[in-house]
Order: C-alpha cells, then structure tokens, then sequence
C-alpha cells in the first residue's frame, strides 16, 4: 500500500513537486539556525497561509499547484505542500496517514486506505518526532492534534513503512484557577478571577473563543450560575508559549436558605458535572490526554459572617493513582483559603473500568459541589 501510494500521481508524486515560487522561500528558511525552527516557520507559514476548504483527502486529485496558487485546498492538497516545503528545506519528513477519533479507529491486521481520512507530516529531528497538521491553525509545533492522540497512524515509506501509535502523554490539558472574592454581609460578593489556560486546554479554549466571541464568554459564566462579568478580557493568544490568561470581575449574590448563604468556591474549573451518568458503558473512554486542574481561592467574609463549619480537607485517589483529588480549606480570621487538585493521570479507561471512573466522578463531583455554609454572627 506505502509503495503504490508514493508511486501514484496524486500523492507521492505531488511531494517532490516544484512549486511556483517555493525556491526563494526556502532560499530564506535556509538561514534559519537550526532544524526545528526551520520546521516551525515552515510549519506556521502554512497552517497561517493557506484556508482550508473543510474536505477530507489523503491525495491532491488536481495537484499541489492549483492550491499552492489559490493558497487553499483540500486537507490532503494543504498538507502535502506542507510535507512538499520540509523536504525541500532538508528535513527529514514522512506522509503519516490517520484516522481522527471521531472517524473511527483503525484495524491493524488490514491494510485498508479508506480507514484513514487524513494525511499528515511526520518530521524527526534528533530523537524527537512531531505531528504537522497544516489545516490545524490553533495547534502548536510541539503538540500533536487533539484529534489524533490515542489513535493509531501510518508511515508511508518504501522502506520503513510501519504503524504508529500516537500518543502525547508529556503535555497535558491544564487549567490554573485563581479566585478572590469578598463576600458582604448581604451576601453580595465581588470576584476578582484568573483561569490560565495551558497546552491542550488553551487549544481547545483558543478554537471556541475565536469561533464566537459573545458566546464564549456567555458559556464561560454561566455554567457557575454567574451573571455577566463587570470586566473579561483574554490575553496570550497568540504566543504558543504563554497560557491562555482569562481575568474577570464579576458581582453576584449567594444562594440563601434561611438565615444562611451558600458560598460555592467551585469556579471554572470544569468538574462541575458529572459526564458519567449511564449506569453500564460497553465502550472505552478515551479522554485523549491527560488533566490537570489546580484552583486557589480566597475569600474575605464580612464580619459578620462565619463558616458553620469547614469542608473536611481530603485527599481521594484510585488504587493505581490514574485518578487523583485533594481539597484543603483553612480559615484565618475573616478569610477563607480554599485549594483543589485534580490530576487525571491515565488518559484510557477499558470499558470494565467503567464503575471505577463512574463512582470516582461522582463522589468528586459531589464534594467540589459542596457549598461551604456562612451564618450570621449573633
């Protein structure tokens, strides 16, 4: 299959194709001072230059030249003038075909084309491999598409052809949570928030809130039972190495059941609900990557306001620790300190670990949801 693909017109012909134009831009990436910073600007010059037209395709059914001229094509005609670019720059670089999660996975024992629905860049330098994907315009050079992670490609080479397990255990999907809120004596509270978005979390928030600003702010809040922020602004967008930095004011008031309010320190942090409500699953749970959420909260009460008592501080975890939570809360005077840790460290759960999950879930769900409760000093 590698040896006939690399053979036909439409595919591995199109890789060593001349592009009009390309020798002047690969006469300036030579300058560049080493392999990876090369790959890089290749690899944004593409994913930034050219507007993919949303079709599926392993091949470049009119060649590369026709995309290369309009700067758009189809997910096939995109990456392999991604593919094309690398190698003429001197890298060492590979057509990889997959299969996204969503289109289903791959059986290994049948060499089978149309189980794949994507080509991509598989480039080495070193000992280290990386993924391109140049219709993927939010993913940075050093992760590997969401998309792909835990699924299974191939290397298309004459020689060397062989299966690839992809996987990206290194980076993670990371949320730091900062809250300070002051609560009244009427139970109004002004919130001062930050929420850092790291690695695959910043991806994911990245692609929604270009997709639509008003409603990602809308859906940022309202899953807490917040109104609309006084102030919300984004910053680090468009630095890979920063985080995603989200800063908030906010004004509400606590729920009330008789004399006493209900403070709910569990902001933004995304373990709000349970997604493991069906009492059997006969499925694999694939997270794709690993989690990890940390949240600090500091709340100064009015005086005359006190805790009827404090969450017990715990610390939960399943026996092989793929599953970990630790709450700690702590008062010193007026003010409530509040920590969170959740680490999902596995990123595949088999079907049979399914009540496991489940029971971790809810009884982790349960405990971040637990409000702390605030009495009227006599």
């Amino acid at each position: 299959m590698a040896r006939e693909m690399l053979e036909s017109a439409d595919f591995g012909s199109q890789i060593n194709k001349t592009l009009p134009g390309a020798d002047l831009l690969q006469s300036g990436w030579a300058k560049e001072a080493d392999e990876f910073t090369k790959m890089k600007t290749i690899h944004s010059f593409v994913k930034s230059g050219f507007s993919w037209d949303h079709i599926y395709s392993k091949y470049a059914t009119d060649g590369l030249k026709t995309a290369w001229e309009k700067r758009s094509g189809t997910s096939g005609e995109i990456n392999l003038i991604l593919i094309n670019l690398l190698k003429g720059a001197g890298l060492q670089v590979q057509p990889l075909l997959v299969s996204e999660r969503e289109h289903g996975m791959v059986d290994t024992t049948y060499p089978y084309q149309d189980q794949f629905n994507k080509v991509v860049a598989y480039v080495t330098i070193s000992d280290h491999h990386y993924i391109l994907d140049g219709t993927d315009s939010e993913t940075p050079t050093t992760l590997i598409p969401f998309d792909l992670l835990n699924t299974v490609g191939f290397i298309v080479d004459k020689k060397n052809s062989s299966l690839l397990r992809i996987t990206g255990d290194f980076y993670k999907n990371t949320n730091v949570i900062y809250v300070n809120g002051t609560v009244n004596s009427d139970g109004s509270v002004k919130l001062n928030a930050r929420v850092d978005a790291y690695d695959y979390a910043k991806v994911t928030d990245k692609e929604k809130y270009k997709r639509n600003k008003s409603n990602y702010e809308r859906e940022f809040f309202e899953p807490y039972t917040l109104p609309a922020p006084d102030t919300f602004k984004i910053k680090g967008l468009d630095v890979d190495s920063l985080a995603m930095t989200h800063d908030a004011t906010v004004r509400y008031t606590l729920n009330k059941t008789g004399d006493y309010f209900l403070l709910n320190y569990n902001l933004f942090t995304g373990f709000n609900k349970n997604p493991f409500i069906n009492e059997q699953r006969f499925t694999d749970i694939n997270f794709g990557c690993r989690y990890n959420c940390k949240l600090s909260g500091t709340f100064t009460l009015s005086d005359n306001l006190s805790p009827e008592a404090l969450p017990k501080n715990i610390k939960m975890q399943t026996p092989d620790e793929a599953m970990v939570l630790f709450r700690q809360v702590s008062q010193t005077g007026n003010t409530l300190q509040i920590d969170v840790r959740v680490s999902i460290n596995q990123s595949e759960f088999s079907a049979e670990d399914y009540p496991g999950v489940q029971g971790f879930y809810k009884k982790m769900i349960d405990l971040l949801n637990e409000p702390i409760v605030l009495k009227a000093k006599s």
